[in-house]
C-alpha cells in the first residue's frame, strides 16, 4: 500500500503549493 500514500503525497504537495502562492 506504498503507492497509495505515494500517489496522495503527490497531490497534497500540489494542493499545498497552490495554497502557499
Amino acid at each position: 500500500m506504498a503507492v497509495r500514500r505515494y500517489r496522495w503525497a503527490r497531490k497534497v504537495e500540489l494542493f499545498r503549493q497552490l495554497r502557499s502562492r
